[in-house]
């Protein structure tokens, strides 16, 4: 049996045209604008928006199957209370946080809301945010109820919000957080980013045991405020950003947020900066929007943010201030607001789906290609593999004839310990080989698909 030298590891892409088209969904009543949404999937959205021009009162509005934007009676809410923040698992469990510190939950679709934390004193919710590819799991933070230099008040859940954990670090002095900034992958990492308004050093605090230890990195640009933040399901890769200089860039990590350089100019104009970042679990796609008047507000990348393209809006003339996104299969469905209040839908997005994940914590020493398991499979079967030194790897399936069948992985590779899945569904019983080649090193074993 001969094989040609080539090379093994790879991802399917969907080729289509980088811009997508967002339209316009109506808007909020009386110029309400949201600062948070979470999107649950395509009938069901949650928001806190402000009302009216005021920035000082808000509400919050849920996106009901009917298409319709239903703001919810404020049952049960302290006044004035003014919400900060919203996160939900499904269309009748939402959390939504304050700037008083108090965390209020609902079980009954937002009819009804209970009183489930209060930190007091300078406590400010800055954020509460579950995990996409574990909803079980859940971080929320708030500023330090006694100040500056005294512990935060951490939350974590892992049973869906049911009971949550606090820890209470003490970060850098003179730091709260920034409101809506924070990222959260697994029960263990977690970050979100700090703010001083005396300070020209942004700076992110994270957690990757789970809130036993904490740590705080500085990023070299001259702001105090660290926002917004973004990391993909690996706990390596992310995005930040920082407000309200120029020029204005997103900051890259592939370390897991232990160190940030900067990846891209963003093109808007002074004094106007990134408001959103999102990530789609499971895809190389991401979205960034701007608050500028005058350039394009929302960008997108399809191949993890090595390039950018912006996005056509329909008739828009705002500035873009939230963006919550959900996904079914290979489609996405964006929802994006400006502080007008106007609502825009982006229907139906291409994913272009990650087929390859980093499963490990630690960089391996050597390239090594594991037996498929489970070995023989029917029809679907995964194979691991450690690559030592950032470049690109391919694996192929191959037939007994030496035919290709499948290519699984064609992509740049950090250093890490790898995952993918070969589904044999469209192939016959029989024999098959897989090989992984990267920079010098090449490997091939074989497997069974028996039916």
């Amino acid at each position: 049996m001969i094989f040609k030298n080539i090379v093994s590891v790879i991802i399917i892409f969907i080729s289509i045209n980088s811009y997508s088209q967002w339209t316009s969904n109506g808007g909020l009543r009386m110029n309400d604008s949201f600062i948070s949404m979470c999107a649950v999937d395509s009938s069901c959205v949650w928001g806190v928006a402000t009302v009216g021009y005021t920035e000082d009162t808000t509400c919050i509005y849920k996106f009901t199957p009917s298409h319709i934007w239903y703001r919810l009676p404020m049952q049960n809410f302290m006044y004035p209370t003014k919400m900060t923040c919203i996160a939900a698992l499904d269309s009748n469990r939402a959390w939504v946080g304050t700037d008083d510190g108090k965390i209020y939950h609902t079980t009954n679709g937002g009819f009804n809301w209970i009183q489930i934390y209060s930190f007091g004193g300078s406590g400010f919710i800055n954020d509460i945010k579950f995990s996409q590819q574990n909803k079980l799991v859940g971080y929320a933070n708030s500023d330090p109820p006694n100040g500056t230099g005294t512990p935060f008040k951490i939350l974590k859940t892992t049973n869906g919000g049911l009971n949550w954990i606090e820890y209470g670090p003490v970060l850098t002095a003179g730091y709260n957080g920034a409101a809506r900034s924070s990222s959260v992958t697994d029960a263990n990492h977690y970050w979100f980013g700090l703010s001083n308004s005396s300070s020209n050093v942004p700076r992110i605090a994270y957690t990757s045991n789970g809130g036993l230890n904490w740590n705080v990195r500085s990023i070299s640009y001259n702001s105090g405020f660290l926002y917004p933040v973004e990391m993909m399901s690996n706990s390596l890769v992310g995005y930040c950003s920082a407000l309200n200089y120029f020029p204005v860039y997103l900051f890259k990590t592939t370390d897991g947020g232990n160190s940030w350089g900067n990846s891209y100019t963003v093109p808007v104009e002074a004094n106007w900066g990134v408001s959103s970042i999102k990530h789609i679990a499971g895809t190389y796609n991401w979205y960034f929007s701007t608050e500028s008047m005058t350039n394009v507000p929302i960008y997108k990348s399809t191949n993890n943010g090595s390039t950018w393209a912006p996005m056509i809006i329909d008739n828009n003339h705002d500035q873009v201030r939230s963006m919550c996104f959900t996904r079914n299969g290979n489609r996405i469905r964006g929802f994006a607001s400006t502080y007008s209040g106007a609502i825009y839908d982006l229907y139906s997005d291409t994913a272009y789906l990650v087929n390859v994940e980093n499963i490990g914590g630690t960089v391996p020493s050597n390239y090594k290609l594991e037996q498929n398991y489970p070995n023989p499979f029917n029809p679907i079967t995964k194979i691991n593999f450690n690559v030592p030194r950032s470049g690109k790897a391919l694996l192929v399936v191959y037939d007994m004839l030496g035919r290709e069948v499948s290519t699984l992985v064609n992509v740049n590779l950090q250093p890490g310990v790898y995952e993918t899945t070969f589904d044999g569904s469209g192939l016959n019983s029989g024999v098959y080989f897989y090989r992984l080649t990267s920079g010098d090193y090449s490997e091939t074993r074989k497997m069974i698909l028996l039916k």
